[in-house]
């Protein structure tokens, strides 16, 4: 279980990656140069202040305004003291505006809230992790060919397999261009996996290991693919590859009020790569699976 530190960062996690993508995507903004710090300490008179998130702007010389943000994740509801410091924070950082972010606020609260002109309150909800619906039935593969057979057709003629090459060693051009034809075929061998699991119905499938095979070929004119010396008029690969098929935990989601949306996953390790961040994150625009 999250201790209280942990919970309060979620919720900072969450609003600092909706920040991010609004900031990036409004045509207003996007152009512009901005900086989003967490847990920024400025001091102002002697005093100290944390900021949870601090943001700037440069819109052109004179003009870099500044927005924070305060997060609580607490379970009751912030109350008036809470909305005086951090009224006081906002004078003290000359912020334009100020968002606090929580569950909920007492009315006393959002009395005082309403008296701070720069101020604005957002109300965050937390969704249980164990029923949240994950957007487009997602799942996480990584992909891993087992076997791989190349077979070079010399142009005009039947041609040979590439077994007898040393792939790493063969001097190869491709439209006159030197070519390390052990990277050609891997390149190859990946889009070919890729585009098999085109139809790979992995959305019905639980997880675990699954093995898979797919083809795919390649036709060249007269000199355009030079192997040792050999002109190639066709190439061809057999993939035989497993796939490792795993759905995520869901460490927390958050909506928060009206701006955005964050799913975030708990770290996990499938085949041999470790994804220790991923997130789903919708806009305003985009606050439905």
């Amino acid at each position: 279980m999250a201790n209280s530190q942990e919970k309060g960062n979620a919720l900072e996690e969450a609003v600092l990656a909706i920040e991010e993508l609004i900031l990036r995507t409004s045509p207003n903004v996007k152009e512009k140069t901005f900086l989003i710090e967490s847990k920024k300490i400025i001091n102002v008179g002697g005093v100290h202040h944390e900021i949870d998130l601090f943001v700037t702007f440069e819109l052109g010389p004179g003009y870099d305004p500044v927005f924070i943000f305060e997060c609580k994740n607490w379970k009751e509801a912030v109350g008036k003291n809470e909305i005086i410091v951090f009224a006081a924070k906002i004078t003290a950082a000359g912020a334009q505006r100020g968002f606090f972010v929580a569950k909920s606020f007492t009315a006393d609260a959002k009395a005082q809230a309403s008296q701070e002109t720069r101020m604005e309150l957002l109300v965050a909800s937390e969704h249980d992790p164990t029923g949240t619906i994950l957007p487009f039935k997602y799942q996480t593969t990584f992909l891993k060919p087992l076997h791989v057979k190349v077979v070079l057709r010399k142009w005009g003629g039947l041609g040979t397999k590439v077994e007898k090459y040393d792939l790493s060693q063969a001097v190869a051009t491709l439209n006159g261009q030197r070519l390390n034809l052990l990277d050609y075929v891997n390149d190859w061998v990946t889009q070919a996996m890729n585009q098999s699991m085109l139809t790979f119905a992995s959305g019905t499938l639980e997880e675990g290991t699954y093995q898979r095979e797919c083809e795919a070929n390649r036709t060249f004119e007269e000199g355009i693919f030079i192997v040792n010396d050999t002109s190639i008029g066709s190439a061809a690969i057999t993939v035989q590859f497993e796939i490792y098929l795993s759905r995520p935990a869901v460490k927390s989601h958050f909506e928060v009020g009206g701006r955005g949306r964050v799913i975030s996953f708990e770290p996990h390790t499938i085949g041999n790569v470790t994804i220790n961040e991923l997130q789903f994150i919708f806009g305003p625009e985009q606050n439905s699976p």
